[in-house]
């Protein structure tokens, strides 16, 4: 009895086995997945190219952050104050006859939509073209690249790219990736900064002190005045990302 219930063991891994290879030569055959034996070097091509992506995503929102968040998200300021070699945008303009300014202050929205077309020129030029080359019997085919921007804790870039990596029939696709970048809290700079427009807007007195303390020290907010202007500098708690912004100020006439 107990050589029976062994050979049946048996017989039983056998048709499992016989079934797994007839079912992995039937998916590799609808290039559903790669035959055996050219799986890992499909699977390191394509781990390098994710990785040039990751790269390019970071060093293009750290670099183009660098700027754009310290001209108050905006690459081109149409309204500024020369600051610091940049040119800060105003978020709030000079009224005549009156203590309010004019809130010019640009939809968050907007700012993302900018930094995504920036975004989508830099990652084209950034990616590697020596890293989607063919070679070693893998086949590498491109297509279009399209990148989204999302603003949350910290900036996500989004990236959809056709790319596809073959090798002896069998084919691998590249999958949507979402990279997020470290230390870049765009959105909470961005509503401090708007509760700070709201209250010039209105004509009130905005004092960062009492500010800081409502908001638990969680940013910091500096301020610096180069007659007759007033330059904000917002940042998060223990982070190096700053975000900056301009309210014009009158000149008064001196005799």
């Amino acid at each position: 009895m107990q050589k029976k219930g062994q050979v049946s063991i048996f017989v039983i891994v056998g048709l499992v086995l016989v079934i797994l290879v007839l079912l992995l030569w039937y998916l590799n055959d609808q290039g559903i997945v790669p035959i055996l034996g050219s799986g890992s070097t499909m699977g390191a091509k394509m781990g390098n190219i994710r990785g040039e992506i990751e790269r390019c995503s970071n060093e293009g929102v750290k670099e183009g952050m660098n700027v754009y968040s310290k001209q108050g998200g905006k690459f081109n300021p149409t309204s500024y104050v020369r600051y610091s070699s940049l040119n800060v945008q105003y978020y709030c303009t000079v009224i005549p006859k009156d203590t309010k300014c004019l809130n010019i202050m640009p939809p968050l929205e907007d700012i993302r939509k900018d930094f995504e077309n920036y975004m989508n020129s830099y990652m084209k030029n950034c990616v590697d073209m020596n890293i989607l080359k063919s070679g070693n019997g893998i086949d590498v085919k491109t297509g279009e690249m399209k990148i989204n921007i999302e603003f949350q804790d910290n900036v996500v870039v989004g990236v959809n790219y056709d790319v596809k990596v073959s090798k002896e029939g069998a084919t691998m696709a590249l999958e949507k990736m979402r990279v997020p970048v470290a230390d870049t809290p765009i959105e909470g700079v961005y509503n401090v900064a708007y509760d700070i427009i709201e209250a010039k807007a209105l004509g009130y007195e905005f004092d960062q002190n009492i500010y800081m303390i409502k908001k638990y020290g969680l940013y910091e907010i500096n301020v610096d005045k180069p007659y007759p202007d007033t330059i904000y500098k917002i940042n998060k708690k223990d982070s190096k990302f700053e975000f900056w912004f301009a309210v014009q100020g009158k000149e008064e006439w001196i005799a």
